[in-house]
């Protein structure tokens, strides 16, 4: 849970909608009471933002409302997903989808209408959110001093096939130039990995925390 509530301004000339996945623009206290601002997620923020989540009350333009960061929410989403499938914000939307990461999809909310999810956050949402990837035969050369090697992988996804959780490449595959700091080759002969964001949400990097290197022999 939130250590304490977080109210939230509307900066879009729209209403958004209940449970829309909202980012953060900026964040004051005001009275003691946390305040941000929030919009629709543009690339940008989907990169390297933060956000939050509305809760079952629409809000209209210039409005604002009671705000959800916690561990687990019920988020809009777009289309109908298994239990661990990876989800995230996409821009210009409310919802979550399958073009993003840092969330896990549950299960299908039991109160509100169709489309809403209890979500899990599997890394905060946008900058530094982890992901699966399958590498390539060769796997993802190695850095050589200052220079990390980098090879293209498929990302992937968790779906439930018939109970047992399993990892997928997506469809249509979504390939990833991913980036390798350390002095080895890792995930040689095409294995699952996991990838991260850099600190400035701009490159895919091998989680080199989760993944041990492994060479060609």
């Amino acid at each position: 849970m939130t250590d304490r509530p977080i109210y939230f301004k509307n900066s879009e000339a729209a209403t958004i909608p209940p449970f829309a996945c909202m980012a953060i623009v900026s964040a004051s206290y005001e009275e003691r009471d946390l305040i941000v601002t929030v919009r629709k997620p543009t690339s940008g923020d989907v990169a390297s933002g933060a956000f939050v989540f509305n809760g079952p009350v629409e809000c209209p333009e210039d409005g604002g409302g009671l705000a959800f960061a916690d561990a687990y929410v019920s988020a809009l989403v777009s289309g109908t997903h298994a239990p661990g499938t990876s989800l995230g914000p996409v821009a210009a939307q409310w919802y979550l989808g399958l073009a993003g990461s840092g969330f896990v999809a549950w299960c299908e909310d039991s109160e509100p209408s169709t489309n809403v999810y209890v979500v899990q956050r599997s890394g905060g949402g946008g900058g530094g959110s982890a992901t699966i990837a399958k590498t390539p035969s060769g796997g993802i050369p190695a850095a050589v001093g200052d220079v990390p090697g980098f090879a293209s992988c498929n990302v992937g996804e968790f779906w439930d096939n018939a109970g047992t959780i399993e990892m997928r490449e997506k469809s249509p595959s979504e390939p990833r130039e991913i980036y390798n700091t350390v002095q080895s080759v890792v995930g040689y002969g095409g294995r699952w990995i996991q990838i991260k964001l850099d600190v400035g949400g701009e490159i895919w990097m091998v989680d080199v925390d989760d993944c041990p290197s492994s060479g060609s022999s």
